[in-house]
């Protein structure tokens, strides 16, 4: 008798296992990804796309994903119909790398319901439509930081590529930091006008230091490459947008605001495949390894790279916290 009662709760304790495993979550399979980037230029010869494909290049690596690139230099007209293009010929992920994609991703969105279109910098969001804001604030704070405590005339350049919102608040943010570190430094701000034309970025560098920056900075992509070649001849310090310019300009090279577009890509196609990515907007920062301050030069004394890591921890522990300031850069 007694032996059966102890085959009967064994039974029943077999058969609640059972339920219980059957209730719990399921173990998800990695869903099957296709996945085209679209870039408003070449990803050859440009940090800002190219940084981004290598992030697609990664994930297709671990993953076996199959991916796609419109490495065609198109124009604004020709975005629209790239965005339907891929999702009419099974790609599940369309990620448009540039906040200037999200008009065009909202208008496409509703036409393929079993496509996920994600916006890098955007800040729109629907069921299938997710954007990714990236907090370089924070790196472009960090960077202005060091480039005060490393200026000797206090005068420090800015080449960007545009005016608008979207390079007003990285302009803002890299000044924060420079005004918190030397309260009287000065600022030379300009506007090439293009995001591929390095011999006006290098025309603008030229002129800043003649007068007197020693330190020449940039939101530029193609067109600050110049900007850093003219550092780089003149002997004064240079600090690169999204990539670093140490290769580039090994002499002068002060560091980067980093923003980690392959870490960015890669991560959003990890979180597509384990349907973890929701319709919304997302903001990642230096937590999530989205943003940094980039290699800095051996030349930077101790003392100076301890005051900067300083202000990072603090940003880390939440102890510092930045909004993105996008009014027209006064300083």
């Amino acid at each position: 008798m007694k032996n059966s009662k102890i085959v009967t709760c064994i039974a029943v304790a077999l058969i609640l296992a059972t339920l219980l495993s059957a209730c719990g979550p399921a173990q998800s399979t990695p869903k099957q990804t296709k996945a085209a980037l679209v870039t408003w230029g070449l990803v050859s010869g440009d940090p800002y796309n190219a940084l981004a494909y290598q992030g697609l290049q990664k994930a297709q690596k671990d993953f076996g994903i199959e991916i796609a690139v419109n490495d065609e230099g198109q124009t604004a007209s020709d975005w629209e119909a790239t965005f339907r293009d891929y999702a009419s010929q099974g790609y599940n992920l369309v990620i448009g790398h540039g906040w200037n994609f999200a008009d065009v991703a909202v208008k496409v969105a509703p036409s393929f319901p079993n496509t996920t279109f994600v916006v890098i910098g955007g800040t729109v969001s629907d069921k299938n439509l997710t954007s990714v804001v990236f907090e370089d604030q924070y790196s472009g704070y960090l960077a202005g930081v060091l480039a005060a405590l490393m200026s000797k005339s206090g005068v420090i350049g800015t080449v960007a590529g545009f005016e608008g919102e979207g390079v007003y608040y990285e302009v803002n943010s890299f000044y924060q930091g420079v005004k918190a570190a030397r309260p009287d430094a000065k600022a030379i701000i300009a506007y090439a006008g293009a995001w591929d034309d390095p011999a006006k970025g290098n025309e603008l560098a030229v002129s800043m230091i003649e007068s007197g920056a020693d330190v020449i900075n940039h939101y530029a992509a193609a067109t600050g490459l110049g900007s850093l070649e003219a550092a780089e001849k003149a002997g004064v310090w240079g600090i690169s947008d999204v990539y670093t310019c140490k290769d580039s300009s090994p002499k002068t090279c002060l560091s980067s605001h980093d923003v980690l577009f392959d870490n960015i890509v890669y991560k959003i196609v990890q979180m597509y495949r384990e349907g973890k990515l929701e319709g919304k907007v997302y903001y990642w920062g230096l937590g999530e390894k989205a943003v940094g301050l980039g290699v800095t030069h051996q030349g930077v004394p101790k003392e100076i790279l301890d005051q900067v890591n300083a202000i990072q921890k603090k940003m880390l522990d939440g102890q510092l916290k930045l909004e993105q300031d996008y009014n027209k850069p006064n300083w």
